[in-house]
């Protein structure tokens, strides 16, 4: 089975996924994790992608799918749920070249309620566990319930310089 959830960040993708994967057995695949995990190995797409992503960006929709797809073909030989991609009608075209999607899901949700979600969502650097501050939040403010790592609240905006 292979399923792709989309809609806007902050709309429980995640949340849904890890409920669908536990009914399933099937993995969960979010493209900003494996963004993230690349940057941390500091792989050659890594430091391609960390250029975009210190300024606040995604990236180039070619070099996302390329890497997503590559993951997808590595580990997942029977199925996924995806998260965050495909973002973009070329990303989607790609993924239906190389797969046959059973579902595309979209997460509604209140533009006032996405806001409360994403400014008290705070993530791990390392192992990449998301918390939220009134609705999952770790036993110590401010550090991973799983790694011990200090939690940091994303942004989505550009940092400014």
């Amino acid at each position: 089975m292979k399923l792709v959830l989309i809609g806007p960040p902050g709309c429980g993708k995640g949340t849904q996924a890890e409920l669908l994967k536990k009914k399933f057995g099937l993995p969960h695949i979010s493209s900003g994790n494996i963004l993230r995990t690349e940057v941390a190995a500091d792989t050659a797409f890594g430091r391609k992608i960390k250029k975009y992503m210190d300024k606040g960006e995604i990236g180039p929709q070619e070099l996302i799918t390329e890497v997503v797809l590559a993951h997808i073909e590595k580990n997942c030989p029977s199925g996924f749920i995806l998260d965050g991609f495909p973002r973009t009608l070329y990303q989607a075209e790609e993924l239906g070249k190389k797969y046959d999607v059973v579902a595309a899901i979209y997460l509604k949700v209140a533009e006032k309620e996405i806001v409360k979600r994403i400014t008290g969502r705070r993530t791990c650097k390392k192992c990449n566990r998301i918390f939220h501050v009134d609705y999952h939040p770790p036993k110590k403010a401010g550090v991973c319930d799983t790694c011990g790592e200090a939690l940091f609240k994303p942004t989505l905006t550009p940092p400014t310089p």
